[in-house]
């Protein structure tokens, strides 16, 4: 099983997630996605990939913190997408893990699908 590092895309870097998005959308549009990401970046949001050692993006996710009326503040994951060979999902669980993290540095709460531990 590989090993993942999880890392956070810069504006110039966006581009590289390509290839695992098209995996997901048969209607993945590059100029759209590059748009809607910097401007989720520009929000205080991110773009999370996890990578194997060789450099390969197996998995995306996509965050903010959101604050909902009259409730406490919340990290949105619009987009969580990964490439697995496993059952186990190691991209995802990477991501996961890494997404728990900030939610706790930012001192929000996360979906419930989220914390599931892996």
């Amino acid at each position: 099983m590989p090993n993942f590092t999880v890392e956070h895309l810069r504006d110039d870097q966006l581009a590289e997630a390509g290839p695992v998005l098209r995996l997901s959308s048969s209607e993945f549009m590059p100029e759209w996605w590059e748009s809607e990401a910097r401007a989720l970046i520009g929000r205080g949001g991110g773009v999370l990939v996890a990578r194997t050692l060789d450099g390969s993006i197996h998995g995306l996710a996509t965050y903010e913190v959101v604050k909902q009326p009259h409730a406490e503040r919340v990290l949105s994951v619009p987009r969580l997408v990964s490439f697995e060979l496993s059952r186990k999902q190691p991209a995802k669980c990477a991501l996961t893990g890494a997404l728990q993290r900030i939610a706790a540095a930012f001192e929000c709460r996360i979906s419930e699908n989220l914390r599931q531990p892996c």
